[in-house]
């Protein structure tokens, strides 16, 4: 009777900390209260003709993780109820569980849930196989699967299929990539913006992948940079931000002109784009220094970001040996971002602060650490938290500050501060001298 009341009041409850106390009380009876009984009382319920009744136990059954095959083959059976609710609380289930599940048995079930005649349930089972490529669900028949419906003419499974494939890695036999390739171009076409997008991402996150296709992809995002579409033309410039590798002087000359473009959009994504240059060329380093003072704000930032990587300190050391750092007027660099502290923009005052921070030159400006540090902007405000590291502060009014913003609603700024309160505490002196 305890038990079943128990799980009576974990279905039943909204609240999550009522929950967490119940399974709190389950785990701790160390099996007294009966796991077996558990399942049991969750499996009468499951079976129960009130669909509400079989949905609060479905759920409940995939968080206690109360699981093994008597459970697995009710969820099974499940996943064919007429009741939608039913069917899809019963295959996220057997998702969620799928650890305990069976790798066969799953990939069977996915893929008779893709030739389902619900779109609905196919979408299900195909954005469910993006969380399970950790455990190597990925087969032939899946692919196979997921390759038809890239192009089918139902534009939600369309998208699926690619926000999925984009969650796979690529190391598949080459003749199977280059499958997915030739389909993914056709869809670059795709006159769905929200695909066309999707696409190029997918094709720019695994361009390093795709060995002979790199030049025709190349073109390909170039062309696109200059799309109408904003979310074109970010994937694109992300597409060659992630081949920079390949990048010739031919490359680097295109983007400079974009660079130049009246069109203030097309700039700002090919500054992100030359933020990934490999040559380090003087050329490109000059021109993202003079951008510092754009008067478009997405600009400033951009090249604010992509100038660290231009100097000694942003350079990872296995790079300089291949592409020596330029030399970059780092006196130059830096007043500008001091100029840049004073514009009006949160955004621009933020990455220029971070970049001065970057660059080691926090005891200069303290003053506007502290500043930030201060500030009601949540942004200036995180930024701030993270250079107290560089500097000697600590103090009893810094230390009140960061106990208060341990307990912010922005889990961010709760983090950062946490870390830094874990900095400034000294060692216990007993326990030091251990």
């Amino acid at each position: 009777e305890v038990v079943d009341r128990l799980v009576d009041l974990y279905i039943k409850t909204q609240y999550s900390k009522l929950r967490e106390e119940v399974l709190r009380i389950f785990e701790s009876s160390q099996g007294s209260l009966g796991w077996e009984r558990v399942k049991d009382t969750l499996m009468e319920k499951v079976k129960s003709e009130s669909v509400d009744e079989q949905v609060k136990a479905i759920k409940a059954i995939t968080h206690l993780k109360v699981t093994d095959r008597q459970v697995i083959d009710a969820m099974f059976e499940l996943s064919n109820s007429e009741n939608e609710k039913v069917m899809y609380d019963a295959v996220n289930a057997l998702i969620k569980l799928h650890s305990l599940v069976g790798k066969e048995d799953l990939t069977n079930k996915l893929l008779e849930l893709m030739q389902s005649k619900n779109e609905r349930l196919q979408i299900t089972s195909i954005n469910a196989l993006a969380p399970l490529d950790r455990t190597k669900i990925m087969n032939k028949g899946i692919l196979n699967k997921l390759l038809e419906f890239v192009e089918s003419e139902d534009e939600g499974l369309q998208l699926a299929v690619i926000q999925t494939l984009l969650s796979f890695t690529w190391k598949v036999g080459e003749d199977d990539r280059l499958g997915m390739v030739k389909k993914l171009l056709k869809l670059v076409d795709s006159k769905n913006e929200e695909i066309q997008s999707r696409a190029i991402h997918e094709l720019g996150s695994h361009a390093k992948d795709i060995g002979g296709f790199v030049g025709e992809l190349m073109n390909m995002f170039l062309e696109l940079i200059s799309s109408e579409n904003e979310k074109v033309r970010l994937a694109a410039a992300y597409g060659l931000f992630e081949l920079e590798n390949h990048w010739n002087d031919e490359v680097e000359n295109k983007l400079l002109k974009f660079v130049d473009s009246n069109d203030e959009k097309i700039q700002a994504v090919a500054v992100a784009a030359l933020s990934g240059s490999a040559t380090k060329k003087e050329g490109v380093a000059n021109k993202l220094l003079e951008l510092i003072d754009s008067q478009i704000e997405i600009v400033q930032v951009r090249a604010i970001c992509a100038m660290i990587g231009y100097t000694d300190f942003g350079i990872a050391r296995v790079r300089t040996i291949i592409y020596p750092p330029v030399k970059v007027d780092e006196k130059k660099f830096i007043n500008k971002l001091l100029k840049a502290l004073k514009c009006e923009s949160e955004l621009v005052q933020a990455a220029a602060l971070r970049a001065l921070i970057q660059l080691n030159k926090g005891e200069q400006i303290k003053e506007k650490i502290m500043d930030a540090f201060e500030s009601e902007s949540e942004l200036l405000q995180l930024v701030g938290i993270c250079g107290l590291t560089r500097l000697d502060v600590k103090n009893e009014k810094v230390t009140e500050r960061l106990l208060q913003d341990v307990e912010s609603e922005n889990a961010l700024i709760q983090a950062s501060a946490g870390k830094v309160l874990e900095r400034f505490i000294e060692p216990n002196e007993e326990i030091q001298g251990i």
